[in-house]
């Protein structure tokens, strides 16, 4: 007995670590819920942002019935693929990837689909046309957004610096690819400074500061997300540079939206995770059901700055 006991408390110390999301009843047609288990692959869940995309995957699942094990790769490409690996072999009735590296995923995505386990991509896809479905946002067309409005409010001239997401993400390379629409408008305004910022604040903040001290004159900070823009935020205001230097972000992240509403930041794009998720699972059902489904399905992006930040933050 006490033999048993033992064994039983080594294995869950080796479980992997995940977020559990338990549903309820059956609700959505037979074969989508005989097995209800599905697996969650994420890159991070190092911001507001991802942590938030993982609760309402969970929260979508919960909604139509299933469990949900969420695993986060730590933006480590090769974590990530054997996270995936493991789920092809763990008896999931699907798995929703968002792939921490565009081209680093896809041979594990081709091991899923060749081992008939139903796999699609959210929010970050990998190479276009290699995942039977992806559910995202329209990264390029909120990249472009946030660089017009970065236009607008410079007047139309001026010097920047982009701050990249991880290089080759599939989100990286869409936002980016919206900026280069953008800035092909606004000849005026200069790149001077691009690199990559890593998605987080410490990396993000780091990077700011060899910038400033580049002695360069700098008009905006343009980041790919909240999370990098959060960090530049801080290294402004260390600097004794905030609501002078512009900064842009992207996600709407809670603290985001108070640095808009306090002036230190210039504008953030609003992402739909919650739709995002829920649209997710509806395509993975008809997946799993042998029903025509979207191969791509884009949620629309919004452009939140000081003129409408309080639609969407209340002060506390």
């Amino acid at each position: 007995m006490k033999r048993a006991i033992f064994l039983i408390a080594i294995l869950c110390i080796a479980a992997p670590l995940v977020l559990m999301a338990s549903g309820g009843q059956e609700k959505t047609g037979a074969k989508a819920t005989e097995a209800k288990k599905f697996a969650f692959c994420l890159e991070h869940v190092n911001n507001e942002f991802m942590q938030g995309l993982a609760s309402a995957v969970q929260a979508a699942g919960k909604e139509a019935g299933v469990d949900v094990t969420v695993y986060s790769a730590d933006l480590d490409t090769a974590k990530q693929v054997s996270q995936v690996e493991t789920c092809i072999t763990q008896g999931y009735a699907g798995i929703i990837l968002c792939s921490a590296s565009t081209e680093g995923l896809v041979g594990a995505v081709k091991d899923a689909i060749q081992a008939k386990v139903p796999i699609m991509t959210l929010h970050s896809d990998v190479t276009a046309g290699v995942s039977p479905a992806f559910v995202g946002v329209d990264f390029a067309q909120g990249g472009q957004a946030k660089m017009e409005q970065c236009a607008k409010d410079l007047g139309g001239k001026g010097n920047i610096c982009i701050m990249n997401g991880e290089m080759g993400n599939s989100a990286q390379l869409a936002i980016r690819s919206g900026y280069e629409v953008a800035l092909k408008n606004h000849p005026d305004i200069k790149v001077v400074f691009e690199d990559t910022g890593h998605w987080t604040a410490e990396p993000a903040a780091k990077l700011t500061e060899t910038w400033l001290a580049s002695g360069k004159q700098i008009d905006a900070i343009v980041c790919n997300n909240d999370g990098m823009a959060l960090g530049v935020v801080s290294a402004l205001k260390a600097a004794g540079k905030n609501g002078k230097i512009l900064v842009y972000g992207l996600d709407a992240q809670s603290q985001a939206l108070k640095e808009i509403a306090d002036g230190n930041m210039a504008a953030t794009i609003l992402t739909d995770s919650a739709g995002e998720a829920k649209a997710a699972f509806a395509t993975m059902f008809k997946m799993i059901n042998n029903q025509t489904f979207p191969k791509v399905q884009m949620i629309p992006m919004i452009v939140i700055n000081k003129d409408n930040v309080k639609s969407y933050y209340k002060a506390q």
